[in-house]
């Protein structure tokens, strides 16, 4: 190569170099925004992720001025660049899908969600509603029929869900051609997701309002004691009740009701309390140490 070809070289390389200036950048980004607006089909917008990769690295390479360090206020051309491209690329996310995948996991995060919660009796009808109108919804978005066992059962309600994300993946949803199916199926989603929210809950009730659902109370027969949980405790102690003397001492936090629910646990002697009261032990609980040396 000649001096005179090596000077063009580095000319050519020097004029590439001061190509890439923040006008440039800022050019090829509002092509891209351009571009990503008019993006209708996931293929278009694979063609606007590739534009703005190809932006990130003129910005990598691109020759900007730096912050004047002792001017607080003074801009910085490369943060602004990069966060115009980082909004680009959240835009970009946006427009795309809905895909069925995302479907099938919020439809499993939520077959989770009705297994691994404790509900009410309420809370478990309201299921049973939100279940059967999901499921209808899925099969008549896919033209499909599958069987629906409805129960207050929640392992059952979690597999009617499963066997609905099965059904939605089965269907081979394509984000562009399928689009109003799924965006249906994102909305039906959605719905048994609040559903489920909305359900009421065992942590839901109050403390008085979980002791009444497990039949506490019921013994009482209008005495008059009081507080009326220290009167069922006398009773559950006389008829040798451990459960539902563990069960008080578990949900009610005055000290009073805890020393009278191990004095009768104490007094009584029976064996279901032996394995509630070794784990109290293992946190040095005397109480618990007593009972068990009793």
């Amino acid at each position: 190569m000649s001096d005179e070809d090596a000077e063009e070289t580095q000319d050519s390389e020097a004029e590439e170099t001061e190509l890439v200036s923040a006008e440039t950048v800022e050019e090829q980004l509002e092509s891209a925004e351009a571009e990503l607006e008019d993006a209708e089909t996931e293929a278009e917008l694979d063609v606007v992720e590739a534009q703005l990769d190809k932006i990130e690295g003129l910005l990598e390479s691109a020759d900007l001025p730096e912050p004047d360090e002792d001017d607080e206020d003074a801009e910085d051309p490369r943060e602004e660049l990069e966060t115009r491209l980082s909004d680009l690329r959240d835009e970009l996310e946006d427009q795309r899908g809905p895909y069925a995948e995302d479907v099938i996991s919020d439809v499993e995060d939520a077959a989770a969600t009705i297994t691994d919660t404790r509900w009410t009796d309420d809370g478990s009808e309201e299921l049973v509603t939100v279940v059967e109108s999901f499921a209808e919804t899925v099969q008549d978005a896919l033209g499909t029929d599958f069987s629906v066992t409805l129960s207050r059962n929640a392992d059952d309600l979690a597999e009617i869900l499963g066997t609905a994300a099965t059904a939605i993946g089965d269907a081979n949803l394509d984000p562009d051609e399928d689009a109003d199916t799924l965006e249906t199926l994102v909305e039906a989603t959605e719905e048994l997701q609040s559903g489920i929210d909305d359900a009421e809950e065992w942590s839901d009730l109050s403390t008085r309002e979980q002791l009444e659902a497990e039949g506490y109370y019921d013994v009482l027969d209008h005495r008059k004691d009081y507080p009326p949980e220290w009167g069922a405790l006398k009773v559950w102690e006389k008829r040798n009740r451990a459960d539902m003397v563990l069960l008080a001492l578990d949900s009610l936090q005055s000290n009073f009701m805890e020393r009278h629910c191990l004095e009768a646990l104490e007094r009584m002697g029976n064996e279901d309390a032996v394995e509630p009261m070794l784990q109290r032990a293992q946190r040095r609980d005397k109480d618990a140490i007593r009972i068990l040396g009793k």
